[in-house]
């Protein structure tokens, strides 16, 4: 006879870590996306206005686009060993 016990307690604290961890991504992950946005947008206004970009647009770019990556990098890593600890 096979008894098990499941623990509610456990899903739904994982349900609340998981939509944290959600909000806290999303909000880290702002900041980046509007650096690029933000590079994109003024290398498209050099582009017309000078027919060149500049370096400060490339820069935001480059900025932007590792900022971002190198996040994502992290709260993917983090979110593995977080679920990894639970099971």
């Amino acid at each position: 006879m096979n008894l098990e016990y499941n623990n509610p307690s456990k899903s739904t604290n994982l349900s609340i870590m998981d939509t944290d961890k959600n909000t806290k991504t999303r909000k880290s992950s702002l900041i980046p996306l509007l650096i690029l946005a933000f590079g994109v947008v003024l290398m498209a206004t050099h582009m017309y206005i000078e027919s060149e970009p500049g370096a400060i647009p490339l820069a935001l770019i480059v900025v932007g686009a590792g900022w971002y990556l190198i996040d994502r990098h992290t709260h993917k890593k983090l979110n593995s060993q977080s679920f990894e600890s639970l099971l």
